[in-house]
């Protein structure tokens, strides 16, 4: 039953992680506005935000589930049971922008863009948690086997 429930747990950081990353950009934003470093508007800020926060919360999730699961040798299998939901969601959410850019360009964005940002972090935060599993459960499997 753990195996069923726990990819639905993961798939449940996807929450915190899009709402935390939009209230921490819209946070910074009022505070110190995004035309700070590099004269750009918020990219370089945003992208570091973006992936502390989202490597933060999909690690969390990740140790939270191996307590649950409490798996000792971790498999390849391991990996795409858990990140399955992500893998499902990356691609639809792929699919989606590309046809809704395809209809409606960035080029054409002239003030408050921030349903591409939100399209871009349906995209970005699966794509991040899938890597995440893949290093957290990569990382629990070497050191299992040193500790032998």
């Amino acid at each position: 039953m753990k195996k069923i429930i726990t990819p639905i747990i993961y798939l449940l950081f996807f929450v915190p992680a899009f709402s935390l990353t939009l209230f921490t950009i819209v946070t910074y934003e009022r505070f110190f506005g995004l035309r700070t470093f590099f004269g750009r508007l918020g990219n370089f800020e945003g992208c570091i935000i973006f992936l502390l926060i989202t490597i933060i919360v999909m690690y969390l999730g990740n140790f939270l589930i191996q307590k649950i699961e409490s798996n000792k040798h971790p498999k390849l299998a391991d990996h795409f049971r858990l990140s399955s939901l992500y893998y499902i969601i990356f691609l639809f959410s792929s699919f989606s922008s590309f046809l809704w850019y395809k209809q409606y360009p960035i080029s054409e964005c002239k003030t408050n863009c921030h349903g591409y940002a939100i399209i871009a972090l349906s995209v970005l935060i699966p794509l991040v948690a899938i890597l995440v599993n893949g290093f957290y459960l990569y990382q629990r499997r070497d050191n299992n086997i040193i500790k032998k």
